[in-house]
């Protein structure tokens, strides 16, 4: 047993181990007629009536080593079978643990399975087990048990509100996962696991029953333009007059942003994001998001493009799966839990919003120069934001997987509620 599992180590793969049970096992070694009177006995002291084990038990010890030699005529057999392809198998008594690697290894298992079911060896199938194990896997859970995970940080976002939209990836993942599933988590999942563990080791919460300290009006107006081939963010500090309030006009290339353009460079389609990440760049660039120990609820107006009032419905919900929208809600999230800061949106019409549409079409005319704060796309802090979208693809690729094989899975009719006169 230790040999297959240096093996594994050495051959530096993810074996298959299973462990299986033959049924009734002391039952099946039959003893000869002539061992009868050895293994003779009664069950009371003087009654006529002799009881002969006529099968092997393994009390005794010819019966381990009868069934030694019978299983080992099976093994032998199933060996030469499965000709040079890598398996172990380990009999002990009557238990059986099979070791498999290779490509090959899910077909060689049941291959060995059927083998043994030819030959007539009684699995007690309601025994077995099976599974790949990897010494380097951070994460191995079922998906049963994920989900059920998933269940109970939901509730604990209810207090801990800057967890909820770091939940938005697991779910969309455990949404296209069955429970027959085995797949290896897609590494958004895993950086998202990461996060949430080391920020939850790393800091002490806090969280007030009480009403958070809201600041009275609108501290800043922000908007964003979304063309072809750039995107600009653009803001302003509505807290002091307008003749002497800083303000940022930033324009984006698909090199700065890939996930606000498509492949023909049009970023049309992700207005809600520019939007988001507009207010994500207010808040840095005028100074709200140093860390904080006192929470603080921040009321800011942002312009919607068409009425778009997606990103204040989003601040109420806090959590989204649609891609990019979800990597910049996770990053806001992550500047506002460090900052003690809590943010409400408030959605303006266009011509309320004029003088931050027009720093988004680069007209400069309604503010001082002198106060313009002069900031590139680079100096923002998206290290998190950066990190999740060079996995992307891999979380695509693996949920898509999990979709198309979720379709074939077979469909079991819920069971029809019985009628009562009640």
């Amino acid at each position: 047993m230790s040999f297959s599992v240096r093996q594994s180590g050495a051959m530096q793969e993810i074996p298959l181990a299973a462990t299986a049970d033959v049924s009734a096992a002391h039952r099946l070694v039959l003893h000869r007629k002539s061992d009868w009177a050895l293994m003779s006995c009664r069950a009371e002291q003087g009654s006529d009536t002799i009881w002969i084990n006529k099968v092997g038990t393994f009390g005794l010890s010819p019966a381990s080593f009868w069934w030694s030699r019978l299983y080992g005529i099976i093994g032998r057999v199933v060996t030469r079978c499965l000709l040079q392809h890598a398996f172990y198998h380990f009999a002990y008594v009557d238990d059986v643990h099979p070791t498999f690697y290779g490509k090959r290894m899910f077909i060689n298992f049941l291959v060995w399975l059927i083998l043994q079911d030819l030959i007539g060896v009684p699995f007690a199938y309601h025994k077995f087990k099976g599974k790949t194990l990897a010494r380097k896997a951070r994460f191995v859970v079922s998906v049963r048990k994920f989900a059920e995970f998933l269940g109970r940080l939901g509730f604990v976002s209810r207090v801990v509100y800057w967890i909820k939209p770091h939940l938005a990836p697991l779910y969309a993942w455990s949404a296209a996962a069955s429970k027959s599933h085995v797949a290896k988590m897609p590494d958004t999942v895993i950086l998202t696991l990461l996060y949430l563990e080391a920020t939850l080791k790393d800091i002490n919460f806090k969280v007030a029953p009480g009403r958070q300290r809201e600041e009275t009006g609108h501290l800043f107006h922000t908007d964003a333009k979304c063309a072809d081939g750039y995107v600009v963010l653009g803001g302003w500090d509505s807290s002091q007059d307008l003749s002497v309030a800083p303000w940022f006009s930033i324009v984006v290339k698909p090199a700065d942003a890939p996930y606000l353009f498509d492949e023909d460079g049009k970023s049309q389609w992700a207005s809600a994001s520019a939007e988001l990440l507009a207010t994500l760049a207010a808040l840095w660039i005028f100074g709200h998001l140093k860390e904080s120990s006192s929470q603080r609820r921040l009321p800011v107006a942002i312009a919607g493009a068409t009425d778009n009032q997606s990103n204040e419905k989003l601040l109420r919900k806090q959590s989204t799966t649609k891609w990019p929208l979800m990597l910049i809600n996770m990053q806001l999230s992550h500047l506002l839990r460090k900052a003690c800061l809590r943010l409400s949106l408030t959605w303006k019409p266009r011509d309320e919003n004029k003088l931050a549409d027009a720093l988004t079409n680069q007209d400069f005319s309604s503010f001082s120069s002198e106060h313009r704060l002069d900031v590139s796309f680079s100096e923002l802090p998206l290290e998190l934001l950066n990190q999740l979208w060079s996995s992307k693809s891999d979380f695509d690729a693996s949920r898509k997987a999990l979709q198309s094989a979720s379709s074939f899975q077979p469909r079991v009719p819920k069971r029809k509620r019985e009628g009562t006169p009640w």
